[in-house]
């Protein structure tokens, strides 16, 4: 299972929801925002970005 399967099987529209992934690929950012997340965050992660997230 993968994280947009997760994603997919939450389904709560009240969960916010923050992806952090090592890859930064348009078309995993594009994916992840079509499944309800809020932030999309690429390894190595800036502790300051992830405040903001």
């Amino acid at each position: 299972m993968d994280g947009f399967e997760v994603l997919w099987r939450i389904k709560d529209p009240d969960l916010k929801n923050t992806v952090v992934n090592d890859v930064g690929e348009v078309n995993y950012h594009d994916e992840s925002f079509k499944y309800g997340v809020l932030s999309y965050l690429t390894k190595p992660i800036d502790l300051r970005l992830l405040g903001k997230a």
